[in-house]
């Protein structure tokens, strides 16, 4: 169960709230639970009931998990790409001594030594380029659709629109664009403005999942701009140069 469930099961019980992080672990998981400190400190603060806020917290990270899951199944073929690209220089250098061209002799010469560390070197510098690459898509930016969320409870809290607007933390030019747009939307329709921002809020991520699944199924190919610039190089000093090393010195 979530460190978000749990609060959940410990408010319906009748824990006091200034004791149900600490028993629902989020203490010892703060890095993995900014959003559920976020909320509960917001709805703290406006006097929103803890119990409601966190439901709709719930909801948001049951699709959020579904969407990661599904990201992180896209970047499984990336992760692949990259770990054999990185690793053949390897298996060609054991390949040649397997074969008898006995290129590991030439790791006493100076010359092959200092192949052998620029081989390296770059080796480990395209592995950090493709997992940086990588771990971008992985990251997960869910901060508007919070701000849309804390939005939310606010005004369940009673909160007028402009004194709940002005407790949510900095917005980009963008994300207020959106807030006005949800707004208008609800004046002329007439619909609970609450209930349009929680559901925005899980549009944006759902969306903003959907992108990165796209931009995962394409990584694959785009690594090969930087493991070619480096893996390539990396292979012929591993396996080329030792080789011509070794029959020179023979």
């Amino acid at each position: 169960m979530s460190v978000t469930g749990k609060a959940i099961a410990l408010l319906e019980a009748g824990v006091p709230s200034a004791l149900v992080p600490d028993l629902a672990g989020a203490q010892r998981m703060q890095q993995q639970t900014a959003e559920f400190f976020g909320i509960w400190d917001f709805a703290s603060r406006v006097g929103a009931p803890l119990k409601d806020a966190l439901i709709e917290l719930s909801a948001l990270e049951r699709d959020s998990r579904a969407a990661d899951y599904e990201l992180q199944q896209s970047l499984a073929l990336p992760r692949a790409t990259k770990n054999l690209m990185i690793w053949l220089p390897v298996f060609g250098l054991f390949l040649s001594q397997a074969f008898g061209l006995q290129p590991f002799s030439a790791f006493q010469n100076p010359l092959g030594i200092f192949s052998f560390g620029v081989a390296i070197a770059l080796l480990f510098f395209g592995e950090r380029m493709a997992e940086k690459m990588i771990r971008a898509l992985s990251m997960s930016n869910h901060s508007s659709s919070l701000n849309l969320l804390l939005l939310a409870i606010a005004l369940r809290a009673g909160l007028g629109i402009t004194e709940a607007k002005d407790l949510l933390p900095p917005k980009n030019a963008q994300d207020e664009k959106s807030l006005e747009d949800l707004l208008e939307l609800s004046l002329s329709t007439g619909a609970p403005i609450s209930q349009i921002l929680i559901s925005s809020a899980k549009e944006n991520r759902e969306a903003n999942t959907s992108l990165a699944i796209q931009d995962a199924r394409a990584l694959s190919v785009k690594l090969l701009v930087p493991l070619g610039l480096t893996v390539l190089p990396a292979f012929l000093l591993l396996t080329v140069v030792p080789v011509l090393i070794s029959q020179i010195t023979r």
